[in-house]
């Protein structure tokens, strides 16, 4: 009975596993536009979070394009 409990749950954990960093770097859009209206300073310490981002950004040109992509849909 306990192996069926262990083997139900791994389709869910890999699933959040998968997801996380979809959902990190989806969540860059609205914290830029949060920051631009006010809501979060440019530079408060919750915006720590996102210096990978920054990081691979400057490092990669496909990937920075893909930031500033993403980021101009959140721009008013």
């Amino acid at each position: 009975m306990e192996e069926k409990r262990s083997k139900s749950s791994v389709g869910p954990t890999i699933a959040v596993v998968l997801l996380l960093p979809v959902l990190y770097f989806l969540s860059l859009g609205p914290v830029n536009w949060l920051s631009s209206h006010g809501y979060v300073h440019p530079r408060s310490p919750c915006l720590i979070i996102y210096r990978p981002v920054d990081w691979l950004a400057e490092h990669c040109d496909a990937f920075y394009k893909l930031v500033v992509w993403y980021i101009s849909l959140w721009v008013e």
